[in-house]
């Protein structure tokens, strides 16, 4: 399609029917329906003002100075014909191509995305279903001897497994409402789901509802009901107030390129979340070799680090969907600006969470109770682990642009240098000096590599992908 027809359908928009909200917005790509809009408008005005098809005959008073200065537009206009036919009968194909359907305006395959992302998270309830009812002993008793801590993680985890529907209908809803842009909506059913978890908590935990849902199994229970009401607020959401998404299942049929469009990005998000799970029980066997203290003064790390790493999730869940709508609809600068203010924010948060834990660990410590043997080795631990906090905020933030951007891979390639690469050995290595404050150190050597490959990957990314999106008399 012409450049010349694109700008004239941009400039002056109050004259063809298209100005809105979004007026001051920087230059976008041509969009195929706004040339035809245009041109139709277009069309009806040049009718309107062609003195054969006004109504008063008395206006043909001007008729042959208005042909004469209308001739050689209506040349040019007629070459144009053939574009213009082509931007407005082939709207439906002009933007098949391309990762991002929201941002390339491509509602067909938007919806084609959410429903089969909603059909695989059905199949996944079902494994988790059969995991729930078969595996929770062997589990468990792979890990402990202990029958009392065998018995309430069996019950517990065998309830969130069974039904672990609202589970997944929560977090496919979640995700939804994130990638539209309506992350608040978002943040409303995870604030929903928790509270309903914590005014249930005590009530099934201290055998209100009866002895048979108290304790581990009513902690479950309230867990349960939690994500079920997380779930529903997200149903209402998608199906009232986000109209980007239309989801109909009448004749669904699983689509394989859909499929593999998922699970191009999500299958790495699943694989790091298996490898963190490895590195925790890896970290576990090491520590244990030192004492029992050791293990709990690591899953109180864990336990803290969330307060300061959650944040920068969250952070990720909104930039996420900004960067695939501007890489979808071709706009680099927005990129860009997107990852550097996405950096800054994170390496900010983790700027706070360094200080506390540098400065404060007896009073972090404090929130659980710790006793002397725990300060002992959690203080020099905190304060060993935290400078990491530094590095990580960059390495989070790229791992989402990786994703966002549709190369998943390099965060998953990364996550496993960092978790199981390079911190599992440094660990072991360190622990054959005999002090357990040397192993904390495997912590920091995993961040320093693991920052050093996303920068190696986002130059990769930012030659290959974002370079690209800049016309050729762009710089």
């Amino acid at each position: 399609m012409p450049q010349r027809l694109c700008d004239e359908s941009r400039a002056k928009p109050a004259q063809n029917g298209l100005a809105d909200a979004h007026d001051d917005e920087p230059e976008r790509a041509c969009d195929p329906q706004d040339v035809c809009k245009f041109i139709r408008a277009r069309d009806a005005r040049d009718q309107a003002d062609d003195p054969e098809h006004r109504a008063k005959p008395g206006s043909r008073a001007g008729a042959k100075e208005d042909r004469a200065d209308d001739d050689g537009n209506q040349r040019q206009r007629d070459r144009d014909r053939p574009d213009a036919d082509a931007a407005c009968d082939g709207l439906q194909n002009d933007d098949q191509r391309g990762q991002q359907g929201q941002g390339e305006k491509n509602q067909r395959r938007a919806n084609a995305t959410a429903e089969n992302g909603i059909f695989l998270s059905l199949c996944s309830f079902v494994v988790f279903l059969v995991i729930g009812l078969t595996c929770m002993k062997p589990y468990f008793y792979a890990q402990t001897g202990d029958e009392a801590i065998a018995r309430q993680g069996i019950q517990y985890l065998s309830v969130c497994c069974i039904f672990s529907l609202g589970l997944f209908t929560q977090t496919m809803g979640e995700k939804l409402l994130a990638a539209t842009g309506r992350t608040y909506l978002s943040m409303i059913s995870q604030l929903t789901g928790a509270v309903v978890n914590i005014i249930l908590d005590p009530i099934f935990i201290f055998g209100y509802c009866g002895e048979a849902l108290s304790g581990t199994t009513g902690a479950a229970v309230a867990t349960v009901i939690g994500q079920f009401c997380g779930a529903g607020m997200t149903l209402f959401f998608n199906l009232n107030k986000n109209p980007d998404i239309q989801i109909g299942f009448k004749g669904f049929r699983p689509s394989a390129k859909a499929i593999g469009r998922i699970y191009a990005v999500g299958l790495p998000s699943i694989a790091m979340q298996c490898v963190g799970s490895v590195m925790t029980f890896g970290m576990n066997l090491i520590l244990m070799t030192f004492s029992a203290t050791a293990v709990a003064v690591f899953g109180v790390y864990f336990k803290l680090q969330s307060f300061v790493f959650m944040p920068v999730f969250g952070l990720n869940n909104g930039m996420v969907p900004i960067i695939g709508y501007n890489y979808g609809a071709r706009r680099p600068d927005r990129v860009k600006k997107t990852i550097k203010l996405a950096v800054c924010y994170a390496e900010g948060i983790m700027l706070i969470g360094f200080c506390i834990f540098q400065f404060f660990p007896d009073k972090v410590l404090g929130i659980f109770a710790a006793s002397d043997a725990m300060l002992a080795i959690g203080i020099p631990a905190l304060r060993i682990i935290c400078p990491h906090f530094l590095l990580a905020g960059i390495g989070i933030v790229m791992g989402s642009v990786f994703q966002a951007l549709g190369n998943g891979v390099f965060s998953l390639i990364v996550s496993m240098c960092r978790q199981l690469v390079v911190l599992l050995p440094a660990a072991w290595l360190l622990a054959r000096t005999g002090s357990v404050n040397n192993v904390w150190w495997a912590f920091l050597i995993a961040e320093v590599v693991s920052l050093l490959l996303s920068l190696a990957f986002f130059a990769r990314i930012n030659k290959t992908v974002i370079a690209p999106l800049y016309g050729p008399e762009e710089p």
